[in-house]
């Protein structure tokens, strides 16, 4: 083979097929095929049935419309979005083992995969600023903590993400290449050059790391001021319990965030210090720490429901409500399905006559 002209990703891949056999490539890619999409398809199903909830509940009902709840609407809203443009687009090249929906589409999943994770992280901090100063100084930022606020700072938050996240558009692009055995489009950054790596590093200190430590300090604040609450006798002590119950749900959703981020930002880490490793294990590394990131997606949903009884009312009422509908269209074709039998019948009826 004439390796003068070869590009930076056949030279990759050529590198691959160095440490990894092309048939075990094969076999991996067909386990993938079979295994990824189903996990997938349940993240997606739950969680655009979750999160839309959320959406509705809060939408439907004026005694939702608080500040949290209308941040806890917008991380709901990225997730949605998340889940319908980047994971369900995602799933496609697993199944066709090719990338067939062009370069546009290509630079837009790969900007909304970093934009929308780093918008859901930052309306995380601003949950955590906004519990904050509920507690430790709830007269004092009592003017800040309007939901006419909320929405600003959502909008903000998106307009200033998506803006830092355009050089993105400029790396990612469709390459056909001589792949493992046959001719492939993927959607790939240039791996001969560090703009990925980069991307991958200001992810993890951006988009991971100071906003995670940002919201510890924050709650470690918290949890100084509700002990010190605490002291001053039972009355503050059921104050204390009340705003503590207020806090454990967004500290909780943080939580989750973490760990379903954890094993792909230490794979960030790893391929930034060690650029790109490749071996079977790598893969199988990469794909797990894929669908245990995109599963996040779908878990705060279930989180409201068993950490707030307003969530749990609210999805109860929605979900009668849809059940109710349900019934009454069966009802409807039912009853017009029946009326024209019956129309039917008496014209032959008459027919007959």
């Amino acid at each position: 083979m004439d390796f003068e002209n070869e590009t930076c990703l056949g030279k990759f891949t050529r590198t691959v097929l160095d440490n990894v056999t092309l048939a075990t490539i094969f076999k991996f890619e067909h386990l993938a095929a079979y295994i990824v999409p189903p996990f997938f398809g349940i993240i997606i199903i739950i969680g655009i049935v979750g999160n839309s909830l959320v959406i509705y509940v809060v939408a439907s009902n004026k005694s939702m419309r608080n500040v949290t709840n209308i941040l806890i609407t917008g991380l709901a809203l990225a997730d949605l979005c998340f889940l319908i443009t980047c994971i369900s687009m995602r799933t496609i090249p697993y199944f066709t083992l090719n990338w067939p929906l062009g370069d546009a589409m290509c630079k837009i999943v790969q900007f909304l995969t970093f934009a929308l994770a780093y918008i859901s992280i930052y309306i995380l901090v601003w949950m955590s600023i906004i519990r904050y100063l509920a507690i430790s100084c709830p007269l004092a930022s009592i003017n800040f903590r309007t939901n006419r606020n909320a929405y600003i700072v959502l909008a903000v938050t998106a307009l200033v993400i998506f803006g830092a996240n355009v050089p993105v558009l400029g790396i990612f692009h469709v390459e056909l290449y001589h792949g493992y055995g046959d001719e492939r489009l993927v959607c790939i950054s240039n791996v001969c050059t560090n703009d990925e790596r980069n991307i991958l590093a200001v992810f993890f200190v951006i988009g991971y790391l100071v906003p995670l430590t940002l919201i510890f300090v924050l709650y470690g604040l918290i949890l100084r001021t509700l002990m010190k609450a605490g002291e001053l006798g039972a009355g503050s002590l059921r104050s204390t319990t009340s705003k503590w119950r207020a806090a454990r749900m967004v500290i909780t959703v943080v939580l989750t965030f973490m760990l379903c981020w954890l094993p792909a930002e230490i794979l960030f880490i790893i391929e930034f210090l060690e650029n790109r490793p490749v071996s079977i294990q790598w893969l199988f590394l990469q794909v797990f720490a894929q669908v245990f990131a995109y599963a996040n997606s779908c878990i705060n949903p279930i989180l409201y429901a068993l950490l707030s009884a307003n969530f749990r009312k609210g999805f109860r009422i929605a979900l009668f409500r849809t059940c109710r509908i349900g019934r009454k269209l069966k009802t409807y074709n039912s009853g017009k399905n029946s009326e024209k039998y019956f129309r039917k019948n008496s014209s032959t009826s008459a027919m007959t006559l």
